[in-house]
């Protein structure tokens, strides 16, 4: 297996990289891809209610915020707290998992961005769900039992073809990490 697909199957490069680019880049703006909908749906909802807010503007105000960087944050620049979507959830009256998608579609869309939209997204999402099936750590090779549980979801596709696109996917992920300097194992030390 070449060194950018074993690098790409490391889980650790989701769990170890969240808070290190080009990983914490691509989290935000997937996660942004699913709350920011859900945003816009509340606020047209009470414009239709006549209740507030009815507006970013107005939401902004609420959270006494700058409405620019309200509409950064919507757009993926820059990741909100928990705090943030604790105050959304409480102002626009919606359940605060609302805002947060399943973790394979997560790690999916956060792959497809990653590899630039060069791996198809049909690709990425069983390599989400292989992310999500509790491989071994740091394992640069296709973890069995992982592998198992994605072919039970998808009976659409064959193993063979699940295990081509999580390949694709991983080798994509890999190449992308490798240009940004990161190396097999990955880990910074502990401080």
């Amino acid at each position: 297996m070449d060194f950018a697909t074993a690098l790409g199957l490391t889980v650790d490069v989701w769990v170890d990289g969240r808070d290190r680019e080009p990983i914490k880049e691509c989290l935000v703006i997937a996660h942004a891809l699913h709350w920011a909908p859900v945003l816009t749906r509340a606020i047209e909802r009470n414009k239709e209610g006549k209740r507030c807010p009815r507006s970013f503007q107005e939401l902004a105000e609420y959270l006494r915020r700058d409405p620019r960087n309200v509409y950064r944050w919507k757009a993926g620049q820059y990741a909100g707290t928990m705090s943030d979507f604790l105050a959304l959830s409480m102002i626009l009256e919606v359940p605060l998992s609302d805002f947060f998608p399943e973790r394979s579609w997560w790690i999916s869309r956060a792959a497809s961005l990653l590899c630039r939209n060069n791996v198809a997204m049909e690709n990425c999402v069983p390599y989400g769900h292989y992310c999500v099936a509790r491989p071994r750590r740091s394992n640069p090779e296709l973890d069995p039992e992982a592998f198992a549980k994605v072919v039970a979801l998808d009976s659409s596709r064959t193993p063979d073809e699940t295990e081509n696109a999580i390949l694709v996917t991983a080798r994509g992920v890999g190449e992308e990490l490798l240009k940004h300097g990161w190396t097999y194992p990955h880990r910074r030390p502990l401080s």
